[in-house]
């Protein structure tokens, strides 16, 4: 059975995987309008390639997230643990460069309430319980790749 903190770790994780596309959703016709005028701007002649575009972000981004949260939650990989943290660390770095909440707007406000959770579910990642968690039957914590 797992412990407290990986179960932790998978709701609030899945918490901001929903807050994420909860972002994306509140900003689709601003991200479909630039991502328009990006293909127009390379001489593209496909129109609503902009769509295709953000769909694919969006399955790439929920790839990511599954393989993540299995890498850690099912294989029990600790390396991955501190791919994720580093993901949140960027998160959070380039919502303050960007100035994201300057002018708050509800899509920027969901992006940093996922990073803020994102960076709750990984601090249960590096709790005692965690670690033994990843040690598994050998003992050892798996934190190579």
């Amino acid at each position: 059975m797992k412990p407290k903190s990986i179960r932790r770790f998978e709701y609030l994780f899945w918490i901001s995987v929903i807050l994420s596309l909860v972002s994306t959703a509140l900003a689709w016709a601003n991200l479909s309008d630039q991502a328009e005028a990006a293909i127009a701007m390379s001489k593209g002649n496909s129109p609503g390639m902009g769509v295709i575009l953000l769909l694919s972000s969006v399955a790439i981004f929920l790839t990511i997230a599954l393989v993540v949260w299995a890498a850690i939650s099912q294989y029990r990989i600790g390396a991955v643990r501190w791919v994720l943290l580093a993901l949140v660390v960027y998160s959070a770095i380039e919502i303050v460069r960007t100035g994201a909440l300057a002018n708050p707007i509800p899509s920027s406000v969901a992006d940093a309430l996922a990073t803020v959770v994102a960076g709750a579910s990984t601090l249960f990642l590096f709790t005692a319980e965690a670690r033994d968690w990843f040690r598994g039957d050998s003992g050892q914590v798996t934190d190579s790749l």
